[in-house]
């Protein structure tokens, strides 16, 4: 599914960032991909919206533009569109969706109680035996000692996001390049 895409003008454009001290290069191509990737951003979280991904909200608020520090102090740019954080943990379970499994509750998770012969682990029998209670929790139902989840089916939204955006993006990164260079030439007084 590789497409081709043809931009002119890049050998033209090079010479010109080159010609500029390296700090406004990289200023000019930094906000350029900034352009770039939000018209693919934009894309993103509406796809979220339309294939019902969103419940909590923390997915599209963990959606994000990254840059490689380390790779502009070697003089390059490099960024990328990230999903997921600390709440969000599920963006890929999301976007590929999950194999049919077996969950059970860690040994390390089991809660622990002080008893005169020092600390001892609940048994899945008294961990049950709780709040009817339950060991696991899914959603907020308490379930047994172990539950066989049928997974769940993809719900793809970076990969067709991209797929569909990738053209206006290149358009977006063009025309701030176009906008701001000049500016950035008139401050340098090369133009």
């Amino acid at each position: 599914m590789a497409s081709t895409i043809q931009i002119k003008g890049l050998k033209e454009l090079d010479e010109v960032l080159k010609s500029l001290p390296q700090k406004i290069e990289q200023n000019v191509m930094r906000g350029a991909m900034r352009a770039g990737q939000k018209v693919i951003l934009d894309n993103i979280r509406e796809k979220l919206r339309s294939n019902g991904s969103i419940q909590s909200g923390e997915l599209e608020k963990s959606l994000r533009i990254r840059f490689d520090r380390r790779a502009m102090k070697r003089g390059w740019i490099n960024s990328k569109i990230v999903a997921g954080n600390e709440l969000a943990y599920y963006a890929h379970m999301v976007e590929f969706g999950t194999a049919a499994h077996f969950i059970k509750i860690r040994e390390d998770m089991k809660p622990k109680r002080q008893t005169r012969h020092g600390t001892r682990k609940y048994s899945y029998k008294n961990i049950n035996k709780m709040v009817k209670r339950g060991s696991l929790v899914i959603g907020k139902s308490f379930v047994g000692e172990s539950v066989s989840h049928p997974g769940a089916r993809p719900k793809p939204f970076m990969r067709p996001a991209l797929d569909e955006s990738h053209t206006a993006a290149i358009e977006a990164l063009a025309a701030y390049i176009r906008n701001r260079l000049p500016k950035e030439l008139k401050k340098a007084g090369r133009a």
